[in-house]
């Protein structure tokens, strides 16, 4: 896990366009931090659960990410209308900073190949984790592709992201 951390932080350090794998949720912690880190002022999250506890562990790196800037944002859309107490304390700590969009979980976009709901996190400085399927998520397994720098596929997921944002006003 070392190593694959050590490839990670280099590809955002350099900005190297590479294509990580990322099959379990040790994978997923690492990218999700590095693209927190990564974000110049904009990190958008599409999911359809916010799992607390997997996102617990990245608590700190939000709240730093926040704090860097009064004019960062944190924009989420999911379809758990679940508490969620992480949720509840980035909202009223940084209240203009962090929005919470709640859709019917039918309205979030799936994978052509796996046809599974997609979550994802896009930062506005072209890095990305594009998971595809999580049927094995209660093992630890996930399915995801991640980048530091691919504008094509950034945008890309930027652009789903605020055309869903539309539907859901």
């Amino acid at each position: 896990m070392k190593e694959y951390k050590r490839y990670v932080e280099e590809a955002r350090e350099k900005k190297e366009d590479f294509r990580f794998a990322n099959s379990s949720t040790d994978h997923a912690k690492i990218l999700i931090e590095n693209i927190i880190l990564d974000a110049n002022r904009n990190i958008k999250i599409l999911t359809d659960s916010f799992n607390e506890f997997f996102y617990n562990q990245l608590k700190e790196n939000f709240i730093n990410f926040l704090k860097k800037d009064a004019n960062n944002k944190l924009e989420i859309i999911l379809s758990s209308k679940e508490k969620n107490s992480l949720l509840d304390e980035l909202k009223s700590k940084f209240l203009d900073q962090v929005s919470v969009i709640l859709i019917d979980k039918e309205k979030l976009p799936k994978d052509k190949e796996t046809e599974e709901i997609v979550n994802y996190i896009v930062n506005d400085n072209n890095a990305f984790r594009y998971e595809y399927s999580d049927k094995d998520l209660e093992y630890g397994v996930v399915e995801a592709v991640a980048n530091f720098n691919n504008k094509s596929d950034a945008d890309s997921l930027i652009s789903n992201f605020e055309q869903i944002k539309k539907v859901a006003a």
